[in-house]
């Protein structure tokens, strides 16, 4: 499975491995033939890149139209043209005429946090092997996962990813390239905090998205550790330091330095003491 998250430019997302299980649906929206799609009303509103939808076109070869009612079959790597706003969960041949086999949705959650789940039961045309997958669309976020069950045949001949239009869109994988079946989708970052180290510097705590680096510094932080090493940008100060008030009145030439000790005379041995000693 995976999330897709995504940081500027806006019109992408950053896409993640995750773990986690299907959950079972239980409305049968009534897609049972071969290359049909099936629109229906979303429980909330959700938001693909920068539009806001009500209603969902699912195709029974695996792909989730929001403009568009295309029924076609043969998978291609993306962009699929003239598409847009489209996410591929598992777009392949598949094939959902048997018994049991259909797409079937649920909910998880309440308002406002509500969770959409879309759950493909499949099979591959013309009727073999299983091909089982779930869309899971997230309340008031841009954010969606796919969660993988049985997938027969891997990514060997599906396509997955998302797609805005002819120019923006993000492949996870198609036709064997690419990677495993488990991903996630955000758009945008719900929670990124940030955190300043010693030199004022911004980084990123917590996720990293593309504009970090391996440390978790962005680019403009990464600048700016650059121009202090350079010694371009003012040095920190170094702490105060408490001087004892005598040693501090004595620096600012307010109290004199201590006169030295007078050296003690050498004891006196008396002629008595000495021969008594003797």
């Amino acid at each position: 499975m995976y999330t897709v998250e995504g940081c500027p430019p806006s019109d992408h997302y950053t896409i993640a491995q995750i773990g986690g299980s299907i959950v079972p649906g239980t409305t049968d929206i009534g897609n049972h033939g071969d290359d049909t799609v099936t629109t229906i009303a979303l429980p909330f509103s959700y938001t693909l890149y920068d539009q806001t939808f009500t209603s969902i076109n699912l195709s029974s070869n695996g792909n989730a139209q929001f403009t568009t009612t295309d029924t076609t079959f043969t998978n291609q790597c993306l962009p699929w043209t003239t598409h847009n706003y489209t996410i591929y969960p598992y777009w392949d041949d598949l094939y959902l005429v048997n018994s049991g086999f259909g797409i079937f949705t649920s909910i998880s959650g309440t308002a406002p946090n509500r969770i959409f789940n879309i759950e493909w039961r499949a099979q591959y045309f013309p009727g073999s092997g299983s091909a089982n997958f779930e869309l899971r669309l997230y309340e008031g976020q841009t954010r969606f996962d796919v969660i993988y069950g049985t997938v027969t045949n891997g990514n060997t001949s599906a396509t997955a990813g998302v797609q805005k239009n002819d120019t923006a869109f993000d492949q996870y994988f198609c036709n064997g390239a690419g990677h495993a079946c488990y991903w996630r989708a955000k758009l945008h970052p719900d929670t990124v905090q940030s955190v300043t180290n010693a030199y004022g510097i911004a980084k990123r705590d917590g996720n990293c998205y593309r504009d970090c680096d391996r440390h978790g510094y962005t680019a403009t932080a990464r600048r700016q550790r650059q121009l202090l090493r350079q010694r371009q940008l003012p040095q920190p100060r170094r702490p105060l330091r408490l001087l004892p008030p005598q040693r501090l009145l004595r620096r600012r030439g307010l109290l004199s330095s201590p006169r030295p000790r007078p050296t003690p005379p050498a004891p006196t041995v008396r002629l008595a003491d000495r021969l008594i000693s003797n």
